[in-house]
């Protein structure tokens, strides 16, 4: 107890004014021997150096930065006096500093940065107040909000942007299935190369097939990019294959350059989606899914309803093509009809996009022509949006005009009209005008959302820029990634049949305790054409004591087709602690039941049960076990996954009366920086490089079983762009013999970088000295210091010192006065079989 005493004492002592003292010998219950303790009788004597400080803005948090603190000296240019109880310590205000707070720049601002260490603030901003506590180690800025670039509390600064580390990643995800009629693999890999706020980005994939007539290999690259942010300009500038934003004109690929305003740099609440694509497959199926005529997903599903929730943000915006390949042979393809339509801005806020390149589909009855294009949205008061842009090729402009406005109670439109004039393959050219409107609602009152999406073409005559590509007015179009090598068709289309209206719908509302109720829908008109394109979805989500059941119907119908799809289907989950009291086992906790009944008037009845769950404190492991019976028989599958650090893997085992299947799945990243090469799990599109050299198997908090390597190292995927990110070590994870001196680390990424966060290891023994001289305890208050490991401690009044991150050997330098007779040197040697001891006890007397 009587060193806690001691260092609350001494926090008190070191509040008080300089010519105060206090008698040391309060200290000692027993009248002891008291080392010399004037060093700390004054705060002036704390020694100038970098501290960690908790930096504020105006009362809100800026986070924990490196602050050097300095003398105060009435000739110095630093313009404000220390606070009571700082002694004579003052913090510097460098000019990263005063970036990251966010001042707004003059010329004389400027001009202080380039010529002062550091900046005296009060001449460059006299309102400014500053208020610090270095007992708390706390600093807090008083900035007239005038001064500031943002009043926002959630601005952060550019200042405060980490470009990140130059590095090399790659995202890879691998799968495999081995049956009857032969071996298949599918390749993925996401590739970056990061150079200061340069990112080069390509993707590629890999295909084989194998079976006893036949080898073949396929490799296809499907984009090269490069692209950096511009902070001065609140932009993304990109230069190579990528596709334009959906919020003006509908997405479309290109091969060039293009500068396009960010809403990831502004802050949260100045802020204005890749969809979640569902099915159900017969066997084990794999699932294409194309965009612009690309592959840009594939994955293996087991029979049942699946739910891709994976799509990379590149894939956010574009009509979805999804073709699932059963096992069988049948391949049936479905479009998920997707686009956003973020028109509406705050007052005063402008968001811009510029094209310039060549047309790209991937699609070889399209041909690349040049093209422009720009657009411009810009927010005015009350609630009002103009907007607008134009397309422009040889074969192709338009212009396009458009408003939004908030309407209140009455919810939000929006409505713009494009005019374009097209010259077809044939040498015909049209005119001809499209509306189009957006209305949303939300009744929070009675938790309904109402989305409305139209779209209506009034002219027949009335193109769209990828129309004029085609090198034929009508035809079919092909997928060329077949292993084959043959082209096989997968649509057909004719110009002279363009879309006359487009009309979606969709209703979610929520009934409290009796479930959810989702009604979405919608249809596609052509001219010349008397049919139309129809789909319509309902479907009830409910959960009573732990159970979780739902009912759900669709109706679908394309053009031509003779009858439509009718489904309907029942699907429920129970947990398998509902069978039992013993709720103390983890397994039971963690799986469950689950079955569905389906109909469908094409397929005919399915019904499905099985079980699935998880394992292992951190749910690292899955596993899964299902029955599917249909009119074409029973299909079995078993399933097991292991998300590990350094990546993941899936095994799926699946059997039916006519084949048996073997498939396995492998994603995770691979990180190649200054301190080595990393292994991680699946990489996100940002990411953050956790360093604690020699620290291995430290967790860290938050992240589902990421914890670093051999090295030292570990990778924390899906970091926020622009957004301060809290990264935070586990502390019970560590070794004996190691400390994290900092554990807690702040960065601000910018998009695409791999930020480093830094973290200090000593790693060392622990120890509890019980020192004495000739027989009587070391005087209280002692100094001692290890040399080799910079470490020190004090001296309680029991003659016990606390040291950390001490070598197997070494020598304890005492220290109880100033002059030559106040020392002693101790030699220590730490036990072998002691040295993972949480705490090493050490008996040793000064001779």
């Amino acid at each position: 107890m009587g060193r806690y005493l001691f260092f609350s004492l001494l926090i008190i002592a070191g509040k008080t004014m300089a010519e105060d003292y206090f008698n040391p010998a309060f200290l000692s219950n027993d009248g002891g021997e008291i080392a010399d303790l004037s060093m700390f009788n004054s705060a002036d004597t704390q020694p100038e150096g970098t501290y960690q400080t908790e930096v504020y803005v105006n009362s809100h948090r800026l986070g924990n930065k490196k602050i050097k603190f300095i003398r105060f000296k009435k000739s110095s240019s630093v313009f404000f006096k220390p606070n009571q109880g700082a002694g004579n310590l003052v913090p510097c205000i460098s000019s990263e500093l005063l970036d990251e707070l966010g001042y707004l720049d003059t010329e004389k601002h400027n001009e202080l940065k380039d010529n002062e260490e550091c900046i005296p603030i009060k001449q460059l901003h006299p309102d400014t107040k500053i208020n610090y506590s270095f007992s708390a180690m706390k600093l807090n800025f008083s900035i007239p909000q005038a001064s500031l670039v943002s009043d926002s509390e959630e601005y952060i600064s550019p200042a405060s942007w980490d470009e990140g580390i130059p590095a090399f990643l790659v995202n890879y995800i691998v799968s495999g299935t081995h049956g009857r009629g032969g071996d298949n693999y599918y390749a993925t890999f996401y590739s970056a190369l990061n150079y200061g706020p340069w990112r080069l980005h390509n993707q590629s994939n890999l295909s084989m097939a194998y079976s006893s007539q036949n080898r073949t290999t396929q490799w296809v690259n499907v984009s090269t990019h490069a692209e950096r942010d511009i902070a001065s300009l609140g932009a993304i500038f990109t230069v190579g294959d990528s596709s334009t934003s959906g919020d003006v004109f509908e997405s479309i690929g290109f091969r060039g350059i293009s500068l396009f305003s960010s809403d990831s740099m502004l802050p949260d609440n100045q802020l204005g989606y890749a969809p979640v694509i569902t099915g159900v497959a017969r066997t084990a199926a794999h699932i294409v899914i194309r965009q612009n005529g690309y592959v840009i997903y594939q994955r293996f599903v087991s029979p049942g309803k699946f739910a891709i929730r994976d799509l990379s943000s590149s894939a956010a915006s574009g009509d979805l093509r999804v073709t699932v390949e059963e096992k069988d042979g049948h391949a049936e393809t479905f479009e998920v009809p997707f686009s956003t339509l973020p028109v509406l801005k705050r007052a005063g806020q402008v968001k811009y996009n510029f094209v310039t390149g060549a047309y790209r589909s991937g699609n070889p009855q399209q041909s690349e022509p040049v093209f422009i294009q720009a657009s411009l949205l810009r927010g005015f008061r009350r609630g009002i949006t103009l907007y607008g842009g134009t397309q422009l090729s040889r074969q192709y402009q338009s212009v396009l005009l458009g408003v939004g406005e908030n309407l209140g109670h009455y919810g939000a439109i929006s409505a713009d009209l494009t005019h374009a004039q097209s010259k077809l393959a044939d040498n015909s050219s049209h005119r001809g005008q499209s509306l189009r409107f957006l209305y949303a609602k939300s009744l929070s009152e009675t938790g309904t959302t109402i989305s409305l999406t139209g779209y209506r073409y009034s002219t027949r005559n009335f193109y769209s820029l990828g129309d004029t590509t085609y090198q034929n007015v009508r035809g079919y179009t092909y997928d060329n990634s077949s292993l084959s090598g043959t082209a096989t068709p997968i649509d057909y289309y004719d110009l002279n049949q363009s879309r006359k209206g487009r009309l979606e719908f969709n209703l979610n509302q929520t009934l409290g305790d009796y479930g959810s109720l989702s009604l979405s829908g919608g249809q596609q008109t052509y001219w010349k054409q008397r049919g139309k394109q129809t789909w319509y979805q309902l479907s009830y989500n409910n959960s009573w004591n732990k159970i979780s059941y739902s009912i759900s119907a669709s109706h679908s119908k394309t053009v031509g087709q003779y009858r439509a799809d009718k489904q309907i289907s029942f699907n429920f989950s129970v947990p398998m602690s509902f069978f039992s009291d013993n709720s103390s086992k983890a397994i039971i906790n963690k799986s469950y039941l689950t079955s569905s009944v389906e109909n469908s008037n094409t397929s005919g009845p399915t019904f499905s049960s099985g079980i699935s769950g998880s394992a292992f404190k951190d749910n690292s492991l899955v596993y899964s076990l299902q029955e599917r019976r249909t009119r074409y028989g029973t299909n079995r599958t078993a399933s097991l996954g292991y998300t590990g650090p350094s990546g993941k893997i899936d095994g799926t085992y699946s059997s039916s009366e006519v084949s048996r299947d073997i498939n396995i799945q492998a994603e995770g990243g691979i990180v190649l920086h200054s301190g080595g090469i990393t292994f991680s799990q699946p990489l996100g599109d940002t990411n953050i490089l956790v360093s604690a050299p020699g620290a291995r198997g430290i967790r860290v908090d938050g992240q589902h079983n990421v914890e670093t390597d051999n090295s030292g190292y570990a990778i924390i995927p899906y970091a926020s762009e622009y957004r301060r990110n809290h990264v935070e070590l586990d502390m019970t994870s560590a070794a004996n013999n190691t400390e994290i001196m900092n554990n807690i680390s702040e960065i601000v990424p910018t998009k695409g970088a791999l930020v480093r966060a830094d973290f200090s290891v000593k790693k060392g023994a622990r120890v509890m000295f019980e020192l004495s001289i000739k027989n009587r305890p070391v005087p209280f208050g002692t100094v001692v210091t290890e040399k080799k490991s910079h470490t020190s401690g004090l001296v309680d009044d029991e003659g016990n010192a606390y040291l950390s991150g001490l070598p197997d050997s070494g020598i304890l330098t005492l220290q109880w006065g100033k002059d030559s007779n106040s020392t002693c040197r101790i030699p220590f040697h730490i036990p072998k079989e002691k040295r993972n001891k949480n705490i090493v006890t050490i008996k040793a007397s000064c001779s």
